[in-house]
C-alpha cells in the first residue's frame, strides 16, 4: 500500500539493536537478514538504511555503503517522530556519511 501511493521504503534492521554497540559481524547478521526478508517483498530491493538511534561507527558505515550499497540515511527529530512529520525538518539532523567514510 505504502509503495503503491509513491513511498519509499528503507531497512531500519531486523531486531532494532544499538550498531554502535554490539560486535560487527552481529550487527552485519542483522542488517543483511532485514535485507533479505524485505527483499522478498520489494520488486526493487532495499535502497535506503537508517540506523536504530541513528548509531553507527565507521566500520558500519562503511560497510552499508561499500557492501550492501545503501543510501545511508541520519535524519532524525530529536521528538523521535520524523516519520510523521517529515516536512518539520527544523529540528531534523543531517549527516553526510559519504563525506565520513572518505
Amino acid at each position: 500500500e505504502y509503495l503503491r501511493r509513491g513511498h519509499t521504503l528503507g531497512s531500519h534492521t531486523y531486531a532494532h539493536p544499538d550498531l554502535a554497540g554490539i560486535p560487527l559481524a552481529e550487527a552485519k547478521a542483522d542488517i543483511r537478514k532485514n535485507h533479505e526478508l524485505m527483499g522478498k517483498y520489494l520488486k526493487d530491493g532495499v535502497k535506503h538504511f537508517r540506523a536504530p538511534y541513528i548509531s553507527m561507527d565507521k566500520d558500519i558505515i562503511e560497510f552499508l555503503i561499500n557492501e550492501m550499497h545503501y543510501n545511508v540515511y541520519s535524519a532524525a527529530n530529536i521528538g523521535g517522530q520524523d516519520w510523521r512529520e517529515w516536512e518539520d525538518a527544523e529540528d531534523t539532523i543531517f549527516v553526510d556519511y559519504e563525506k565520513v567514510v572518505k
